[in-house]
């Protein structure tokens, strides 16, 4: 079993469709960024570069946020230096909320209980990673997340998305 970055959450969520809703909720602000990131492209690019538009659409996550980051300098002149600057603030850190995006849609609800020496120190529902993760094993802890640890990355994404937003 994989060994967790940090133990885990003492109280996992008493209701598991409280934690479905919450993951639901999770994927939803994210794509909700991503569509943000795409009317910002579109608004500098997509009448002017329709192929441009169309690669965008078509590409992985990591080489959309390339190219805006490119047509944000080709398109400079249509943006105050602090939107600029904004924006790329709020790519660098969605960027890193990207592996978290994965560990939520990717995870899997699970009631567990776990003891340590004949004490309880975790009980509830989680989202862990999947069983067929990396070939069949018993569900491991590497990630966990909890109500308030998805509420938390729901906070994030909204707070960078709402910059970005801003600035389109």
């Amino acid at each position: 079993m994989a060994k967790p970055k940090k133990p885990l959450a003492e109280k996992g969520a008493e209701n598991a469709a409280d934690l479905y809703t919450m993951v639901g909720v999770a994927l939803s602000w994210w794509e909700a960024s991503e569509d943000i990131i795409l009317g910002l492209y579109r608004r500098l690019c997509g009448q002017t570069e329709p192929l441009a538009m169309e690669a965008f659409i078509d590409s992985p996550r990591g080489r959309r946020t390339r190219m805006l980051r490119s047509a944000l300098h080709a398109f400079q002149y249509r943006l105050l230096p602090e939107e600029i600057r904004a924006v790329e603030k709020s790519l660098v850190e969605l960027d890193k909320l990207a592996p978290l995006r994965n560990e939520i849609a990717h995870g899997h609800v699970s009631n567990c209980t776990m003891d340590e020496e004949g004490r309880r120190i975790a009980e509830g529902n989680y989202l862990l990673p999947s069983l067929n993760e990396s070939g069949p094993h018993e569900r491991g802890y590497r990630y966990h997340h909890t109500l308030e640890s998805l509420n938390q990355f729901v906070a994030e994404v909204r707070k960078w998305r709402g910059d970005i937003m801003d600035v389109d």
